[in-house]
């Protein structure tokens, strides 16, 4: 059996698709893990985007990450500010960005002080997946 291909688009095209479990998400997320395709999932709510252009460059056959203005787009985009992994995310981003302009104990300091808040998060979550994921 051979793989299959997607052509690639020609233009954006958004797709949305309601009332998604997480698991749902993964599944879909799995399938479609190739370039041209973006997928952002959101309360319940999975929007694929078919990116138009030549196919994007990949790492280990994935697309890179998204920068920290990229990402901070994305949290105002999609009202992340509420999610605190979310902005944890960004200041890892940042961090990473900035790592060649400070000195390694300050790169530390600053990881573990991120490290310390994703820990102190811990399961708050519990029980209600469904309304944060």
């Amino acid at each position: 059996m051979t793989p299959a291909s997607i052509a690639p688009p020609s233009k954006e095209e958004l797709l949305l698709f309601e009332g998604l479990t997480w698991r749902e998400f993964k599944a879909i997320e799995q399938l479609l893990d190739r370039p041209g395709y973006r997928l952002s999932f959101l309360d319940g709510v999975l929007e694929i985007r078919q990116i138009p252009g030549e196919p994007r460059e990949t790492i280990n056959g994935k697309q890179p990450t998204m920068n920290s203005e990229e990402l901070s787009a994305y949290i105002s985009a999609t009202d992340g500010i509420s999610k605190p992994w979310l902005l944890a995310q960004l200041r890892l981003k940042k961090l990473q960005e900035q790592q060649h302009l400070i000195s390694p104990e300050e790169y530390a300091r600053s990881l573990a002080d991120i490290h310390r808040d994703i820990i102190n998060l811990g399961e708050w979550w519990l029980g209600i997946e469904d309304q944060v994921f």
